[in-house]
């Protein structure tokens, strides 16, 4: 993973604007705005508000695969992300990863003691069956609309070895 280039906007847009991002908050029509939104990550990236990555295929960098943002990170004692969206067709791996590795930064880089703040439609049925397996955030509440997911440092440790054996993440 990376941070977002100006470069990646063409593909962000498309993948923001397909069928598969129903559970995101809509885009502009206009690709340009996908750009500006980028260009102001960045921003956000240098002042520690928050780091919006691109999801690369690790046997061809260059190649996008999809993107996730860490959020919430100028909190003292915890992060959050959101808007994660990958290629369709895309191994389930690789969400997996992007989730793990996510939690590794904000937990073990950022040293924060909480990932809170995540909300998921209830409707996203396969999301929260991966959050489930993972076991690294847990339900904290619902409503109508979304489930609100939580974990912490312990929550995190108690299931980093075993996806750390399994290849996921930011090698030690």
């Amino acid at each position: 993973m990376s941070l977002v280039e100006d470069r990646d906007h063409a593909l962000l847009h498309r993948l923001r604007r397909s069928p598969d991002a129903r559970f995101l908050k809509p885009v502009d029509p206009d690709p340009l705005q996908q750009l500006a939104y980028i260009r102001n990550a960045r921003n956000k990236a240098e002042t520690g508000e928050e780091l919006y990555f691109s999801i690369a295929d690790i046997t061809h960098p260059k190649d996008r695969l999809g993107f996730i943002r860490l959020a919430d990170l100028q909190n003292e004692s915890y992060f959050s992300f959101h808007s994660l969206i990958v290629n369709p067709g895309t191994s389930p791996h690789i969400t997996i990863d992007a989730l793990f590795t996510v939690q590794q930064v904000g937990f073990e880089k950022l040293r924060k003691e909480r990932c809170d703040s995540l909300s998921v439609q209830i409707e996203h049925k396969r999301m929260l069956k991966i959050h489930k397996q993972m076991g690294i955030v847990k339900e904290t509440g619902r409503d109508k609309e979304y489930v609100y997911l939580a974990g912490t440092w312990n929550d995190f440790v108690a299931r980093r070895d075993f996806f750390r054996r399994a290849g996921f993440g930011i090698p030690s």
